[in-house]
């Protein structure tokens, strides 16, 4: 499915959840998982009833006396594509050149699509909603990993989550920040001037322990070794013969 036929079945997803929050609607998903974090409500989406769904966060921020009105949330999506499908150039946000791998100029392998939008946390009194298309591009988790692409695209997905959980949505270059993620769980080098970079990449490597000095401190002598008993060079074995 390219980008723009995605992102509509999408908008029309977000209209569905929404409505089912206010009326009896059926929900358009199994369950949902919450959790806190500093910058707004983490909800997984177990379930969602859209074709080659994999993956379904959204972050509802944090309220805050300045702003009394109820901001809008951030909807992360993970969805399985066909590993031939052709990067969709439609969209300026989804060119991305880090993110497959072409041969010989034909077309790019992908496997999973990344979508992140901003929606309206209710429906408005003639039933719209407000939305914010921030980024969309497809990537290929396959690629040379031995560990199956969907649970690769899994972990980027969840690490966006916790990203934007973690700092302010506002101040992300996103295109970059998922990017870096895409990078880190392929095993690429990365882009230090990420938010991404600094969460992951130096929070690892500052945990790292450090490797033991080789030099010894002059208030601990090298101890002495005792030969084995009954090395040549231990003095109380002697060998002697009687006749």
């Amino acid at each position: 499915m390219r980008i723009g036929k995605l992102l509509q079945v999408l908008l029309a997803w977000v209209k569905r959840l929404l409505a089912s929050t206010q009326t009896k609607t059926p929900k358009p998903f199994i369950s949902v998982r919450e959790k806190q974090y500093p910058l707004g409500l983490l909800k997984l989406v177990e379930g969602r009833d859209t074709l080659h769904a994999v993956r379904t966060w959204i972050i509802s921020p944090n309220s805050s006396p300045e702003s009394p009105s109820m901001p809008m949330d951030l909807h992360i999506y993970l969805d399985f594509i066909d590993v031939s499908s052709i990067l969709y150039q439609g969209s300026a946000h989804s060119r991305n050149p880090s993110a497959g791998s072409s041969q010989a100029g034909g077309p790019m392998r992908t496997t999973h699509t990344i979508t992140l939008m901003r929606a309206s946390h209710t429906l408005e009194a003639d039933g719209n909603y407000t939305y914010e298309h921030i980024f969309s591009n497809q990537y290929d988790f396959k690629g040379q990993q031995a560990t199956p692409a969907d649970v690769q695209a899994r972990i980027a997905c969840d690490r966006i989550a916790v990203l934007a959980g973690m700092c302010p949505i506002q101040d992300m270059a996103w295109p970059d920040e998922v990017d870096e993620i895409y990078r880190q769980v392929m095993g690429r080098d990365g882009l230090p001037a990420t938010q991404a970079f600094k969460f992951w990449r130096k929070k690892k490597q500052a945990s790292r322990p450090k490797p033991p000095t080789s030099r010894r401190s002059s208030t601990h002598p090298k101890p002495r070794v005792a030969p084995p008993k009954y090395s040549l060079n231990n003095i109380h074995v002697r060998k002697s013969t009687k006749r």
